[in-house]
């Protein structure tokens, strides 16, 4: 099916509505929430321009976003849509075809920064609902690169190997909410890139409201913990190494408790318990850090933190709140496709990074503690009164063990010879590497983690009404996927959604719908006001 022509700029084309049945009707929920955070008004703000066509910008991000809530990934999923049954969501006649849109969406990536855009929406989005306790979660997500150039490799979690990729690193709040997200080069640690992080962070964060900085021990650093101490920043991680595997007596621990109200996510205020012995730890790079043990059935867990004032059971239950980010992680890796790399042009350059040597690691590090377990196990031997004496065993142990020691201290030369990096062209015996274009994807991105939130901010309204927190969001994922009429009536357009069959669910939605249409909902913020409605 043809596109149809291109007539006038869009961003002057006034907003009308195609009538007629649609697959996708319960998207248009969506509406509401994406025009409470400021997506359509953000885009207008910063410039945005998809080129010369009938499209408006915000149709285009529309189109965009409402994909991806109805799972179709990518803009060549689009390629599986019904383009009418599209067209009626965005007030056009049919919806365009993925060629048209691919260009479109291009063209809205050259007239924006993809930084300034997130940043501007981010602002919007904590002003509108601020970050609880102050709390900003860290991490990084890994996304493979399957094309021929010579990308830099680094370690994915999922399938645990080493491959070509790239890292992008993510802020959460403790509600599984995504903040931002940026593009780390040469796939850079966590603890590289969180100076860069909370440079972001400061800028959207209240001046009022002390920043917590929560990660796992991909940001384990002395000289960073000493950092963020100077400048009066939080942080809370992991202890590890191994101070980490000392197991503290049983009667230290004492029961410590938080009672949580926390407004940003759907669950009720409730009291929290942790078993908590608190210490010290000296720190290379750091000095002595406050440290929390917590015993957790069989397991100590030490958890470290320079927030002095806060309770011992809120810093635990802060860090432990960070399985919502990883479950958000899934979510988004399954629902929305974000480790996706959709543009492959690159720009090459000399590859000057080093990477850890693997000769150094493999071969000599192994024998060194072979051969020092070799010489502990004779020491205590020696140390071991044999009654009566064997005849010459001791001479023989003597004798073994100046052998391993001169063993040993051979090793231990020829590893202190040994560099501790090489250079990358070495290893991988190409002297230059590729540094993968985002531009787009990162636009891209940003509106998938919009559409996200946007769905999280209207599933927990419906959740409100719903009240199982066993299957809520799955319940609230197939709402957004229900048939319907889209209809005008006079200065309203009227949404007709097919109920769904589970009288709870129908219940639960007709009274969100209720809510919906009492705040007058607009079509992409400034259009007709829309009315939903379940048939009869």
């Amino acid at each position: 099916m043809a596109d149809p022509p291109v007539t006038r700029a869009a961003a002057d084309a006034p907003i009308e509505v195609a009538e007629g049945e649609t697959r996708y009707a319960g998207a248009m929920l969506l509406h509401g929430a994406l025009t409470q955070m400021g997506v359509w008004s953000v885009f207008q703000t910063l410039g945005a321009s998809v080129g010369r066509t009938a499209l408006s910008v915000a149709q285009v991000v529309g189109l965009v976003a409402l994909g991806f809530a109805l799972r179709l990934r990518s803009i060549e999923g689009f390629k599986t849509a019904l383009r009418r049954d599209f067209g009626r969501l965005l007030g056009i006649h049919v919806a365009p075809a993925v060629q048209t849109l691919r260009t479109r969406v291009h063209a809205l990536a050259e007239s924006v920064d993809p930084a300034e855009l997130m940043r501007t929406l981010v602002t919007g989005w904590v002003a509108l609902e601020p970050v609880w306790e102050g709390a900003y979660y860290l991490d990084g997500h890994f996304c493979p690169y399957s094309g021929g150039r010579p990308v830099p490799k680094a370690w994915n979690a999922k399938r645990r190997l080493v491959e070509p990729g790239q890292t992008d690193l993510y802020v959460h709040d403790a509600s599984g909410r995504v903040l931002f997200f940026m593009n780390r080069p040469f796939n850079d640690q966590l603890v590289k890139g969180i100076p860069q992080l909370l440079t972001e962070i400061r800028a959207i964060a209240p001046r009022d409201q002390p920043i917590v900085l929560v990660f796992d021990r991909g940001g384990y650093s002395g000289p960073l913990f000493r950092a963020l101490t100077r400048e009066g920043i939080g942080f809370i991680t992991y202890l590890k190494g191994r101070s980490a595997r000392r197991r503290c007596p049983a009667h230290h621990f004492v029961r410590r408790w938080w009672h949580v109200e926390d407004p940003a996510t759907i669950q009720r205020p409730r009291r929290v318990v942790y078993r908590i012995y608190e210490k010290r730890t000296r720190i290379r790079g750091a000095g002595l850090v406050r440290t929390l043990v917590v015993a957790d059935q069989d397991a100590q867990v030490p958890v470290l933190t320079n927030c002095r004032t806060m309770g011992a059971a809120k810093v635990v239950h802060l860090l432990k709140m960070r399985w919502r980010q990883e479950n958000s992680f899934k979510y988004l890796s399954a629902h929305y496709g974000v480790e996706q790399l959709i543009q492959h042009d690159a720009t090459r350059h000399r590859d000057t990074q080093l990477l850890a040597n693997p000769r150094r690691r493999a071969q000599v590090r192994q024998h060194i503690t072979a051969l020092q377990t070799d010489v502990v196990l004779i020491e205590a031997e020696l140390g071991q009164e044999v009654v009566p004496p064997e005849p010459g065993t001791r001479r023989r142990l003597t004798r073994e063990l100046a052998t391993l020691e001169g063993r040993l201290a051979r090793l231990e030369q020829r590893l202190a010879r040994t560099p501790a990096t090489v250079p990358a062209a070495t290893l991988t015996g190409s002297a230059t590497r590729a540094t993968l274009h985002t531009d787009r994807r990162n636009v891209v991105n940003a509106i998938k983690i919009a559409t996200y939130n946007a769905e999280r901010l209207l599933a927990r309204h419906f959740f409100r009404h719903y009240r199982d927190p066993r299957d809520w969001l799955t319940v609230f994922r197939a709402v957004l996927h229900l048939p319907g009429a889209v209809r005008r009536d006079g200065d309203h357009v009227r949404v007709t959604l097919q109920p769904p069959d589970p009288p709870r669910v129908r219940r639960a939605l007709a009274a969100m719908l209720d809510d919906i249409n009492r705040t007058d909902v607009r079509l992409f913020g400034t259009g007709p006001i829309l009315r939903f409605e379940l048939a009869e």
